[in-house]
């Protein structure tokens, strides 16, 4: 019955010629292939693996950057507000003195003023007789 169907002796041949075959194949073609396919995604998955913990850590060093920031916008803003309140006292400072060396200045002038006006008016007071007799003589025509 076996060489109804073409089994004899060159069936263990092939056998033989196929196992080698495989043999062959899977120690020196499928095995490196195999090994050099897990390499690249063990290297795959190393450098996801970083680029996750990589963007992982971009994050945490954003959230610190901004912390930082807005401490650094504080301090500033404690500084400017600081300068700004000396500034405006000092401003606050000066206007006083100004104003009150303004008023000094315009009591002395309105002294000065007051006793220019008394002079003139005192002056004015002698003048008057000759003025009005000057202006009688020419009314009259007594020159």
């Amino acid at each position: 019955m076996l060489q109804q169907l073409g089994f004899n002796w060159t069936f263990f041949i092939q056998f033989g010629i196929f196992i080698f075959a495989i043999t062959f194949l899977a120690l020196y073609v499928f095995k490196p292939y195999t090994d050099a396919a897990m390499a690249r995604e063990d290297q795959t998955k190393g450098s996801e693996d970083l680029a996750t913990d990589l963007e992982k850590k971009s994050v945490d060093l954003y959230g610190q950057y901004e912390k930082r920031a807005r401490e650094v916008h504080s301090q500033i803003q404690d500084v400017y507000k600081s300068a700004r309140s000396q500034v405006a006292q000092e401003n606050e400072k000066i206007i006083t003195a100004a104003r009150s060396e303004a008023l000094v200045v315009i009591e002395a002038n309105r002294t000065k003023i007051k006793t220019s006006v008394s002079a003139a008016q005192a002056a004015l007071k002698q003048e008057v007789p000759q003025i009005v007799q000057s202006l009688t003589q020419k009314l009259l025509g007594k020159h």
